[in-house]
């Protein structure tokens, strides 16, 4: 389990994680501690005004309203939320980091929200108890990992050799290259693709 009530209300049926923000302040890398609420409601991770404040952000020209009214949410890039989500054969945690584009409220109130934007592309499920408050996030098996052992970095070369479904081949004009890393004897490949 890795999913618990807040800290300051063991009564709260909303699941919470202890993690982390990360990114950069004036070329410092800066990361810092926060409890995040998972909330299956929320498409984009958001955040405090005072937190997003700590990073130096890059504003995507989007916006979101929350959900409970309040002022209004500005959507910036150059920010990491970092959480752990467990292997569900060996109960294994691993930290999980998502680049996705994140949601800076315009207050200081409410929850640092973990959306579903962080988990999706980590390829992570929910799993929650209100009544006995507690839940895990769990790493899911996705249909394009194939079984491998250890851990290591690939190229396009490697790519073009996988014949696990999809292809693992980058449309044309483009390098692919990415890590991966076994869990529990399945493969599980972050593609990063170069223009």
């Amino acid at each position: 389990m890795n999913l618990g009530p807040p800290a300051a209300n063991p009564r709260s049926e909303r699941p919470h994680q202890d993690g982390h923000a990360s990114g950069t302040k004036s070329g410092a890398l800066v990361r810092i501690a926060i409890e995040w609420m998972v909330d299956t409601g929320a498409d984009i991770t958001t955040v405090r005004n005072a937190t997003g404040a700590k990073f130096d952000l890059t504003a995507t020209g989007a916006s979101a309203s929350p959900t409970t009214g309040g002022g209004g949410i500005l959507v910036y890039t150059g920010f990491a939320a970092e959480f752990t989500a467990e292997d569900r054969t060996s109960g294994t945690a691993y930290p999980m980091t998502s680049m996705q584009p994140v949601g800076v409220k315009s207050g200081n109130t409410g929850s640092e929200i973990l959306g579903m934007d962080a988990l999706s592309s980590n390829v992570v499920d929910v799993e929650w108890c209100p009544a006995a408050r507690q839940g895990t996030l769990w790493i899911a098996r996705p249909p394009f990992a194939r079984a491998s052992t250890g851990s290591g970095a690939f190229t396009r070369s490697d790519a073009a050799a996988d014949t696990s479904s999809p292809p693992g081949t980058a449309p044309s004009g483009i390098t692919d290259h990415g890590t991966w890393v076994d869990i529990g004897g399945v493969r599980l490949e972050k593609w990063l693709w170069d223009d």
